[in-house]
């Protein structure tokens, strides 16, 4: 919450899982908005709750985007969300990402140093994913498989991409590059 706030956030909102309730939330994002609902929400945990009050909170006519990814499927109020025209948007952080990303990255718009709390190279990635607690978020050891595979095949891409040949770089099964590469 204080990283949220030091990046820009105007407010920030606990959520409790453990007494967690759509209705309560839903009711202290509007209070924290002056009342009304907000116009675009960015929902960024892949919690379903949060997802719902990401939907719920949004005024009509309004955007949700779903940056956070958690279980494969989950349950939301897509017929409220259409009723009342709220657009859902999917982002899932790569391919229509980077080049913003990469544009704030070297103008030196954002600092992510707040963020970083550990680096790995590339031939540790799978520490990196194992460091994260995907229990406490809910996910299975399937959706972490599924995770890294996409991370590969991103990696795959970025190498095609942005490296000046591909012939002039070798990479393992999964697609990783094999050179000592650090990222977070």
């Amino acid at each position: 919450m204080n990283v949220a706030k030091e990046l820009g956030a105007d407010q920030t909102i606990h959520i409790d899982l453990k007494s967690f309730n759509v209705e309560t939330y839903v009711a202290k994002v509007k209070e924290a908005l002056g009342g009304q609902g907000a116009n675009v929400t960015f929902e960024c945990t892949g919690n379903e709750g949060s997802t719902k009050v990401a939907i719920y909170a949004t005024n009509n006519g309004g955007k949700v985007a779903l940056v956070g990814l958690g279980p494969l499927e989950v349950s939301a109020p897509l017929v409220n969300a259409s009723l009342r025209e709220v657009d859902i948007i999917g982002v899932c952080r790569f391919r229509n990402c980077y080049p913003m990303a990469i544009y704030l990255l070297e103008k030196g718009l954002v600092n992510l140093k707040p963020l970083v709390t550990h680096k790995y190279p590339l031939e540790r990635s799978l520490d990196a994913f194992n460091k994260i607690d995907y229990w406490s978020r809910g996910l299975s050891p399937a959706t972490l498989r599924d995770s890294y595979s996409r991370l590969a095949a991103l990696k795959s891409a970025f190498v095609r991409k942005f490296l000046p040949s591909i012939d002039s770089v070798r990479t393992d099964g999964n697609g990783f590059p094999i050179k000592q590469n650090t990222w977070l």
